[in-house]
C-alpha cells in the first residue's frame, strides 16, 4: 500500500507529463458537446439530462497524464 508522501511524489512526477495541446482542445469540446448536444453533432455523448461540469476537461487530462505515467510514457 501506498503512503501519503509517495501518492503525493506521483501526482507530481504525472502532472510533468507533457500534453499536446490538441488533446486539451479535444477535451475542450467533448466537454462543451455535453453541456449543448443540440449545437453538435455529439448528441449520443449526452446519456443524461446533466450536463459536463466546466472542470471536467482538467479531469480528462489529468486521467490520460496518469495513464500514460502508468504505460511509461512521458
Amino acid at each position: 500500500m501506498a503512503t501519503t508522501d509517495q501518492l503525493a511524489s506521483r501526482q507530481r512526477e504525472c502532472r510533468k507529463g507533457y500534453v499536446d495541446p490538441s488533446l486539451i482542445d479535444y477535451a475542450v469540446r467533448l466537454v462543451a458537446a455535453t453541456r449543448a448536444p443540440e449545437n453538435t453533432a455529439a448528441r449520443s455523448f449526452r446519456s443524461t439530462s446533466r450536463s459536463a461540469q466546466v472542470a471536467r476537461h482538467i479531469h480528462l487530462i489529468e486521467a490520460a497524464r496518469a495513464l500514460a505515467l502508468l504505460r511509461g510514457r512521458d
